[in-house]
């Protein structure tokens, strides 16, 4: 199929934006390889973002889940050969796109997702379901979950790791260049997307003030990436370098060259895996805390409560030479799952 219309829906709230950067992700790379896509996006009007898509932009009052006539309205409008759903969609959206002739990816970013994209009305309306999970944090199927798909005569869910933009050795001079800083001398700080609250605090803000502190005791470049959710004006600071956004592709330069990085346990932490990169993470929302344990318990990261003391303390332990090397060891022996490649793969297939 040489110009398919691509419609992604990806969840868009003021808490997190990873659903919005991975589509955003993958559809820039679908751009890349079938030039003449004619690429949408359904945003709610209540996110920052949805004024800077680079895409066309459908607008919705709620995020679309919750706006399903909204999202009928567009798919009769443009008539999508291929209806990307990133953690988002009822049962209902996912049967009138199929009544509308178009094909139908799930992406689940976790077991709960996982298995409501498993029920038996999304099953019978889905092409393919990604988890967009290492094979390490995701439970085995049920074998009732099994018995369901077999007999339905449909795939299981397959889990393709994250979705990584792919960036060069003239993305990262490029990078670097705009920011004014060189490879393995600045420690970056990310929590996020900027919305996510603990007991009454932004985590972006925790994670300024452990920057501070860092960056005060041992002297190097700290950059902090506050996000673009985040509620608050973007601090002006004479030692730290505060960022409100930067693009996926930035900021996955910034990830890999980074001397030292302490980042928010969702995507970015899986990020960090893939590109072998030794971490401090903290979990900021509910569904973080299980995949960080897994993560810590194959010695990928170092686990922080979102305290500043607890912050300053682990990310002291990155500069210890005997867990810094026991944990690249372990990053570099996992195998690497390739998520975008997949994901082109699968998409070019179903289109064809």
């Amino acid at each position: 199929m040489e110009n398919p219309v691509i419609l992604f829906i990806p969840v868009s709230s003021n808490k997190g934006i990873g659903e919005y950067m991975r589509s955003t992700i993958l559809a820039t790379a679908v751009q890349q390889a079938i030039p003449g896509a004619d690429i949408h996006f359904i945003l709610s009007t209540r996110v920052e973002y949805s004024n800077s898509c680079q895409f066309t932009t459908h607008l919705s009052h709620h995020s679309a889940t919750k706006d399903t006539p909204k999202v009928k309205q567009v798919i009769e409008s443009i008539k999508p050969d291929l209806v990307i759903f990133d953690c988002s969609g009822r049962a209902k959206q996912f049967r009138f796109a199929k009544k509308q002739g178009a094909k139908v990816i799930f992406i689940s970013q976790h077991q709960r997702k996982r298995s409501r994209g498993l029920s038996l009305r999304r099953i019978l309306n889905t092409d393919i379901h990604w988890v967009v999970q290492p094979t390490y944090t995701v439970t085995p199927l049920s074998w009732i979950e099994k018995l369901k798909l077999s007999l339905l005569d449909k795939p299981e869910p397959k889990n393709i790791g994250p979705i990584l933009p792919y960036f060069s050795s003239e993305d990262v001079s490029t990078t670097l260049a705009k920011y004014d800083l060189k490879s393995g001398e600045f420690f970056l700080f990310s929590s996020g997307s900027g919305g996510h609250q603990l007991d009454g605090k932004l985590a972006a803000d925790v994670f300024y003030q452990a920057a501070k502190s860092v960056q005060s005791k041992t002297g190097i470049k700290t950059v902090v990436i506050f996000g673009s959710n985040y509620p608050q004006t973007t601090p002006e600071d004479a030692d730290i370098q505060c960022l409100s956004s930067v693009s996926s592709k930035e900021f996955l330069v910034l990830l890999n060259e980074a001397k030292g990085r302490v980042i928010g346990a969702g995507g970015t932490l899986l990020q960090s895996i893939e590109l072998a990169k030794p971490s401090v993470s903290v979990a900021v929302s509910k569904d973080q805390p299980s995949r960080l344990k897994d993560c810590v318990a194959s010695n990928y990261t170092i686990s922080a409560s979102l305290s500043v003391d607890d912050i300053c303390a682990c990310a002291e332990q990155l500069n210890v030479a005997d867990k810094l090397s026991s944990m690249i060891t372990s990053l570099e022996g996992r195998g690497q799952e390739y998520g975008l490649k997949t994901a082109l793969s699968d998409i070019t297939q179903l289109l064809s």
